[in-house]
């Protein structure tokens, strides 16, 4: 077994010179105390296209899998499962959608789509296996849970809107009556959005208007006209460099509303995480493209990636919205690839998110640099405890070898903390130089 104190330890006692040879670090956020109850929303892009929905179903075993390896249990859970379908809708006015617009069922939008929902089969609206509080489990499903939210998940199809909002959709499914007890104020929230195309949450339904002398065809590269910034203009033909969210458009909603609103929905930082399952931001391409059924081509923006699927070749597009979103949240966030026919590998990677607040932190030795040459890794890596205001340097950490808690991962590496307090709402901040 293998002890890792913190450099600053080795250093010798009292000594505050910087901890790190380099400033690349990874950074990761997990409570002081482990927190059993963790409510999971999955955010499903459901329009024409592709066969995302299946191939996310397929992975979702891993994210089960990883949080049953904690200690052989599947811990307290609410699971959800509802789409990027939010119809026609803006946030500005919530009540006043848009006309419909397109065919329903071959991505038309009409009204406020599936509004947030968690899907629903029979008796269930969500899936709840928790503790019963005497020793036993209480669920609201028969048969396996992981072969219950495929098939959630898959039933979500691919005749939602062709305007997606995933961003919105995660804000809807935190406020929409229908989902009353799926949010718990003391479990872990973890959000998860899987999408082959970009953020276009409405703002203003005006983005779906039928007139196309200022805003162009009725296509989503709408969204990508004001939803993105770029260096160069997004209005002309090329491969552009610095796309980021545009933030002060009227029309398409800027990333800090979703944002804010989760940062104040869960105050202590611990009990919240995002993932994004997406498309590559680069490169990002604007092209010239024939619109469906023929005609004049159009301004288009091209696919960052593309894989064989089991409808044949697949796509995505830049996802620049959704990945600064998932970025914005630093340790607690995470951003993988929807780009290949095998998502387990992704959703390993949420399953080694969502088991931090359990108490399992894992490493993955090959995004670390080794700090020396003793046989195997050995990190170098900082740790620090914060309680509101105040922030404590914790230096008795291990880094072991763990195969059962940490199963994902080559060298199974799982980070242990020993001085941690027990104080509620206390967390720790763990930074690992990387060579990247």
């Amino acid at each position: 077994m293998r002890r890792v104190v913190a450099l600053i330890a080795l250093a010798g006692c009292g000594d505050d010179g910087q901890v790190f040879a380099e400033p690349n670090t990874i950074e990761l956020t997990f409570p002081s105390v482990a927190n059993r109850k963790l409510d999971l929303l999955l955010v499903i892009y459901n329009s024409p296209g592709g066969d995302e929905a299946g191939n996310l179903a397929n992975g979702v075993r891993a994210v089960i899998d990883a949080v049953t390896a904690v200690d052989g249990r599947l811990p307290d859970v609410h699971i959800g499962v509802t789409t990027t379908d939010l119809g026609t809708t803006g946030s500005i006015d919530p009540s006043q959608p848009a006309a419909a617009i397109g065919q329903a069922g071959s991505g038309g939008c009409a009204g406020a789509g599936d509004d947030g929902r968690l899907e629903t089969n029979g008796a269930i609206n969500f899936f709840v296996d928790e503790d019963d509080g005497a020793g036993g489990r209480r669920r609201n499903y028969q048969g396996e849970l992981v072969a219950g939210l495929a098939s959630f998940i898959s039933g979500t199809g691919q005749a939602g809107c062709a305007f997606e909002q995933p961003l919105h959709a995660v804000r809807r499914a935190l406020s929409n009556p229908a989902n009353s007890g799926f949010v718990r104020t003391d479990a872990h929230l973890a959000i998860v959005i899987g999408s082959a195309e970009d953020d276009c949450s409405l703002l203003d339904p005006v983005l779906l208007t039928s007139d196309t002398t200022q805003l162009g065809p009725l296509q989503s590269f709408r969204c990508t006209r004001e939803g993105i910034v770029c260096d160069q203009p997004i209005d002309e033909a090329g491969t552009k460099t610095g796309c980021r969210s545009r933030e002060d458009s009227s029309l398409v909603e800027p990333i800090a509303l979703t944002d804010g609103l989760l940062r104040g929905f869960k105050r202590d930082p611990s009990l919240l995480s995002v993932a994004t399952i997406i498309g590559a931001t680069s490169p990002f391409v604007v092209e010239p493209r024939a619109p469906p059924g023929g005609g004049t081509s159009q301004l288009a923006l091209g696919h960052s990636c593309g894989f064989t699927g089991t409808l044949g070749l697949e796509v995505a597009n830049p996802a620049v919205r959704l990945d600064a979103f998932a970025r914005s949240f630093g340790g607690r966030g995470l951003v993988t690839s929807i780009c290949t026919t095998d998502l387990s590998p992704a959703f390993r990677e949420v399953g080694r998110l969502l088991k931090h607040p359990l108490g399992v932190v894992c490493l993955d030795s090959t995004k670390l640099t080794d700090s020396n040459t003793e046989r195997g890794i050995q990190p170098a890596c900082e740790l620090t405890e914060i309680d509101g205001d105040i922030e404590t340097r914790l230096l008795d950490f291990e880094i072991s070898p763990d195969e059962v808690a940490c199963p994902e991962t080559a060298d199974h590496l799982r980070l242990i903390v020993r001085d941690a307090s027990t104080t509620p709402g206390a967390y720790i901040r763990a930074r690992c130089e990387t060579p990247y």
